[in-house]
Order: C-alpha cells, then sequence, then structure tokens
C-alpha cells in the first residue's frame, strides 16, 4: 500500500513481482498448495491458516483497484486456498500432507490442525478464532465478479456475518465487497 499512497511505481512492481515469484513463504506460490489448496499453516492451526488467506485476498484486491489481477495467478490459487480452508472447518474431510517450506519451520505437521477450528474468540458465542472477516473480499471477487464457484464459501457465508471492525483485517464484507468492479 505504501508504494500506492506514494505513487512510487518501482516499488510497486517490486511487490507484485515477489508476490508472483519470489522464493518466500509469504508468496502465493508456496503459501497455498496447486493441487488440493491445502495452505502452509493448516496444519499449525486454522486462525493463522485464515489470517494467512486473508492477507493474500487484501494483497489481491489492492491489486486489482490498481489493473492487476493477482487473484487469478496460479490458476486461481488464493480460491483454491479459501475453499480447502472453509471446506475443513465446515466440518467437512480434506486431505493433508506434510510438505516442506522454505525455512523448514512449517514443516513438522503430519495432518491438518484442529486447533482453533470452530473455538470461540471470547467475543462472540456464535462464530470461532478462526473465522476472521476475510470471506466477503475474495468471494466477491470470485464469483460476483469473475462467475467462479465457491461452494464452501458460499455455504459459510450463509450463516456468517463480516459485521464487526477486526484490526487485522477489512471488516464489513457485504457492505465494502459487493462490486463487479
Amino acid at each position: 500500500m505504501a508504494a500506492i499512497l506514494w505513487d512510487d511505481v518501482e516499488m510497486y512492481r517490486k511487490c507484485v513481482n515477489f508476490y508472483l515469484y519470489a522464493y518466500d513463504n509469504g508468496t502465493i506460490a508456496h503459501y497455498i498448495d496447486g493441487d488440493t489448496g491445502q495452505c502452509q499453516e493448516s496444519g499449525r492451526d486454522q486462525q493463522h491458516t485464515v489470517l494467512g488467506i486473508g492477507a493474500l485476498s487484501a494483497i489481491c484486491e489492492i491489486a486489482w483497484k490498481q489493473g492487476n489481477d493477482l487473484y487469478s495467478a496460479y490458476d486461481n490459487r488464493v480460491l483454491k486456498g479459501y475453499e480447502y480452508t472453509v471446506k475443513y472447518n465446515l466440518g467437512y474431510d480434506v486431505p493433508f500432507k506434510t510438505w516442506t517450506d522454505v525455512t523448514g519451520k512449517y514443516s513438522n505437521w503430519t495432518e491438518i490442525s484442529a486447533v482453533t477450528k470452530g473455538e470461540n474468540d471470547g467475543v462472540d458465542t456464535e462464530r470461532g478464532q478462526c473465522w476472521q472477516p476475510v470471506f466477503y473480499m475474495a468471494y466477491n471477487h470470485y464469483v460476483n465478479r469473475r462467475g467462479l464457484s465457491m461452494p464452501y464459501t458460499a455455504e459459510l457465508l450463509e450463516t456468517y456475518v463480516e459485521d464487526e471492525y477486526d484490526g487485522g483485517h477489512p471488516s464489513f464484507g457485504p457492505l465494502l465487497f459487493n462490486d463487479l468492479d
């Protein structure tokens, strides 16, 4: 965002290039598995997994407003990460494989983590910690703008409402992320 705020085209290009091609855990190629949608932190806990996909979609949304489609990178990999994560957290079975990340720090998990899956965050008894306000942004892009399918995210959004401020992600999803542009 700083590159956009400062109108620094070179910095912006470096950021886009990093997101797409860098050898780092936080890049799209390394955070979400292209075959299954499993996220790097799926074995850690669900709260951090959702935090990660939320950060990736925020990057994609900012770039989209600048005229760059990062959402479609690597065959819509952000969509795959959302659907995998939501599917698991709604109680469906998903495949899991142990993998080695770029640093080797997040490679010891042999099964998907149930930590924070459906747990209450102490604020709202209806929502678990893993449900952070990140779902409308990706859903709006992939379903409303692009006409793609996100059945598990749609199922979640039938009951989940992003109506509270969250310091880590843009909230008020239906209000902010309900456009076609």
